[in-house]
């Protein structure tokens, strides 16, 4: 594990067993996980994000195949790009009150993720940011003045329900999020 001014930097698969049983000194003195600092750790299942940590870089769990939940600080404002990308087995995280903004595809590749609920604080949600989430069913996006990026549910074929503060659109077709077939949803 490699820490530097505060910044988490590389967290390798044997650094998993002292985030596992020595918790407290694995996040010691660490205010920001680094770009990629967890990128592709096959060992890690599930990870809770403690509430020093400021901000979460670019990448930092992409490809981290066996990640099945996160829970993010409560106060972490944005998630940055790609940083859940192609987690795979993701199938739960749970966003706090406080996130304002998730970039470009941040969540892209998730494809056992199957709901995700976007609290009112959300202000901006980046292209692709749940893309190729092949197994979400329900996306609730909590503020309707939210700027939406460009195909925020690209590929997400098994999209049915999409709630928009008070609006819910529901589908017929699971496929309307997909990029072969795109139909105009109105509110």
């Amino acid at each position: 594990m490699k820490k530097e001014n505060g910044v988490l930097c590389k967290v390798k698969n044997h650094d998993m067993v002292v985030l596992q049983h020595n918790p407290e000194e694995f996040w010691k003195d660490v205010h920001i996980i680094g770009k990629n600092a967890f990128s592709k750790v096959s060992s890690l299942t599930s990870i809770t994000i403690p509430d020093t940590i400021t901000n979460i870089e670019q990448y930092a769990f992409a490809g981290c195949y066996q990640l099945q939940s996160v829970t993010l600080p409560h106060h972490i404002k944005e998630i940055s790009d790609h940083t859940f990308y192609d987690c795979k087995e993701l199938k739960a995280i749970t966003f706090p009150h406080s996130v304002e903004r998730i970039h470009d595809s941040a969540f892209m590749g998730c494809k056992q993720l199957q709901s995700v609920t976007l609290p009112k604080t959300i202000k901006e949600i980046g292209n692709l940011a749940f893309s190729f989430c092949t197994n979400l069913s329900c996306a609730t996006i909590e503020n309707s003045t939210a700027k939406l990026g460009n195909h925020i549910f690209l590929s997400c074929k098994n999209l049915m329900t999409l709630s928009l503060d008070d609006a819910m659109i529901k589908s017929t077709k699971p496929n309307y999020a997909q990029d072969t077939e795109e139909q105009e949803l109105e509110l």
